[in-house]
């Protein structure tokens, strides 16, 4: 067969170039930094050559096949197999192929992206069957930048062309052998693929949506087809569900004012919206579109929806076409290059011509998308309303929400835990600062006589390095305290409405809700600091069944009981297992702090002994890795007569000061050795004193005594 547009090409021999230099070409037109970039170009190509057909053909089909092939220990990608059923490689697409930048075939079309194919892959061969003068031709060729063919400047070696009359018009691409290991093809799989197809296509797809050609996607074992075929169904692409037109102004430098301004001169462009079940679409998008493609190069952000964020089920993919964007494509697919502002501004020749700058893309089309989807603006409107009062309510730092982003969904704990966790990085930058100040505090002498200006100096410069936020944080800290002071004094002297309406008296559930909440397992959210500071640092937990209780995880009550002790466990109408101390904390090993609170009117001396059981209980009855042998007891009420609770236990014995009584005693067990017990019966206005006492000075330099 004479090849009419390529004529006197050798058969089974490479094309030689004689008017360029592909090695020069292939240094400038460098491999994309999108891992499936050459895939993107074959499979694009493929679209291209089944929309070039002279009819419309009711089979149009792709078939992408994934290469895999054992070796040794492990399975390895050796390259992709993509056949279409296009116009194929007839003289004249072939004449364009062996022609660098030849847009013949389009404006948009500028024949580079075989380059991505040799930058990519050791070789790529070509089996394509085409009708040429009534007549169907089967011709091959392959490409490569082998030694070889950089030595006598070409990239192409051509085998053949023959007549083929029994076949179908058809295209074979096989992609062999990457270049450099890559983990993106190592790791493909048809599911994946079709995904990425998905995405990178979504755009060309909805607007043919339907006359597509079946696309199919299938795995292959050293050559044995794999179960895993995938199509890619017209259900797979959803329908616009907005579209709206946007005009853009070009900018232009003004040498006059120095700065940017907007010219006249306009583009237009058309938004389109589609509206995607979350399970379908991974993340919410707004792309550019170029050549009926998605530009890989460009992202541009969507300020009222974070990418993870789901609105009702649905997430958002956004894409901005029009002939501005196929105009200024670049050599390699999917790549533009558009300035921002701060670019154009420093570029070299402020003088060049006027373009349309990114900034003006990403403020438009988030406009004319808050026009399209008030809904969505309303939601976020919400939640900013709602992070201002988790702002206020917790003192988060404002600095710290501007640099986060958060879904529109995201609850007020995942606020929180966002905010908390970017405040911890925050305060390990500011640890170092006040780490720095402690240490000069070493070259402070307390005999000079600037000892106390030396010393000033420090603290105003530790100061100065503690963030405003944990200033103000110890305000309310110390504003809470004062506030739980007065709120305790209330209850002890029933002034609260609730005591006043209450059928029976609650002060216990009262007292016992302020001091460390019913139920709870965290000390350190407690006010224990009302009978002892320390108390608030250690593990415990209120109002807890003494089989339930655990610490660190571990039950406290051992798993294994003999018979003998269950007995006694249930012995006398009583459950034990059951009995809930109003408070247990545990400082350390082997270490028990039981507290009981009783109402304002309660005798306390009829409950001498209460603190003594549980103690006798946890000795006997706790776990062998973790026997609890130091008890810590306080026995707290307000009616209390020093002379009447040692008529019911003489052993205990006055402070000095009279504002309590202790004593210490034995904790008996069994099967244990003895345990040992301090006590205290002391009065909640003892307690309330002494706190007062404590955080007298904190109020005093805040004027809130």
């Amino acid at each position: 067969m004479e090849v009419s547009a390529i004529p006197n090409l050798p058969k089974n021999n490479f094309v030689r170039a004689t008017d360029l230099f592909y090695g020069g070409i292939l240094k400038s037109l460098k491999k994309s930094n999108h891992n499936f970039q050459a895939f993107w170009e074959s499979m694009t190509n493929s679209l291209e050559a089944i929309q070039s057909l002279p009819f419309k053909s009711e089979g149009a089909y792709i078939a992408i096949r994934l290469l895999f092939e054992n070796d040794i220990d492990k399975v390895v990608f050796k390259g992709f197999e993509l056949e279409d059923s296009g116009i194929g490689f007839n003289d004249e697409n072939f004449a364009r192929f062996l022609t660098f930048k030849d847009d013949r075939k389009s404006a948009n079309n500028k024949g580079c992206g075989r380059f991505q194919l040799l930058q990519t892959f050791k070789k790529t061969d070509y089996v394509s069957f085409f009708r040429q003068n009534d007549q169907i031709y089967k011709r091959t060729f392959w490409l490569s930048q082998s030694p070889l063919a950089q030595n006598i400047n070409a990239v192409v070696y051509y085998e053949d062309t023959v007549e083929s009359p029994q076949e179908s018009i058809r295209t074979i691409l096989t992609a062999k052998d990457l270049k450099e290991p890559d983990e993106a093809y190592q790791n493909l799989t048809s599911d994946k693929l079709k995904e990425f197809i998905l995405s990178h296509y979504m755009f060309y797809f909805c607007k043919y949506r339907d006359r597509l050609p079946a696309i199919s996607i299938s795995s292959y074992l050293d050559g044995k087809p794999q179960d895993d075929e995938v199509i890619v169904k017209q259900e797979d692409i959803p329908n616009v569900d907005k579209t709206q037109q946007v005009q853009l102004h070009y900018s232009k430098w003004d040498g006059t004012t120095a700065s940017i301004r907007k010219i006249d001169k306009t583009e237009d462009f058309q938004l389109d919206c589609f509206k995607i079940n979350s399970s379908l679409l991974t993340q919410n998008k707004l792309r550019l579109i170029s050549k009926d493609e998605v530009v890989d190069n460009i992202s541009i952000p969507l300020e009222m929806l974070n990418s993870k964020d789901t609105v009702d089920g649905y997430r958002y993919l956004l894409f901005v076409s029009g002939q501005y964007l196929n105009d200024i494509a670049e050599d390699v697919r999917g790549q533009l290059h558009i300035m921002s502002s701060d670019e154009f501004s420093s570029t070299e020749d402020l003088w060049e011509k006027p373009t349309i700058l990114l900034d003006d893309f990403k403020e438009r089309v988030n406009v004319e998308f808050e026009k399209l989807y008030p809904e969505i603006v309303k939601k976020r409107e919400i939640q900013e309303q709602n992070l201002d009062k988790l702002k206020k309510m917790f003192l988060l730092n404002s600095s710290t929400i501007s640099k986060l982003k958060f879904n529109i969904n995201d609850s007020e704990e995942k606020i929180l835990e966002k905010v908390y966790k970017a405040d911890s990085e925050i305060v390990a930058k500011k640890d170092v600062e006040i780490k720095k100040v402690i240490d000069d505090l070493e070259q402070v002498d307390p005999a000079a006589d600037n000892y106390q200006e030396d010393l000033q100096k420090s603290i105003d410069e530790l100061t100065e390095v503690i963030p405003l936020q944990n200033r103000v944080a110890l305000t309310q800290y110390v504003a809470r305290r004062k506030l739980v002071l007065d709120l305790f004094d209330k209850v002890l002297a029933r002034e609260l409405a609730v005591q006043k309406n209450a059928e029976r008296k609650c002060d216990e559930k009262l007292l016992h809700n302020i001091i460390f909440q019913q139920s709870s397992k965290d000390p350190s959210k407690s006010d224990l600091w009302l009978i002892n500071e320390e108390f608030i640092y250690f593990k415990g937990c209120s109002e807890h069944r003494l089989i339930d209780i655990t610490v660190d995880g571990e039950r406290l009550f051992k798993d294994e009981i003999s018979e003998a002790e269950d007995e006694f466990l249930n012995s006398l109408g009583e459950n034990r297992k059951t009995k809930r101390p109003d408070i247990l904390l545990f400082p350390e090993e082997n270490k028990c702090i039981i507290i009981e609170l009783k109402s304002i009117d309660e005798n306390v001396s009829f409950h001498l002994n209460q603190i003594t059981r549980y103690a006798s209980l946890i000795r006997q009855f706790s776990r062998d890795d973790m026997q609890i042998d130091t008890f810590y007891g306080y026995l707290i009420g307000e009616a209390i007569d020093p002379d009447d609770v040692r008529m019911h236990d003489g052993e205990f014995k006055l402070s000095y000061k009279f504002d309590f009584l202790y004593r210490y005693k034995t904790v008996w067990t069994k099967n244990r050795s003895e345990g040992s017990l301090y006590m205290e019966v002391i009065k909640y206005s003892t307690l309330l004193e002494r706190a007062r006492l404590r955080n007298k000075i904190f109020l005093e330099k805040l004027n809130i005594l």
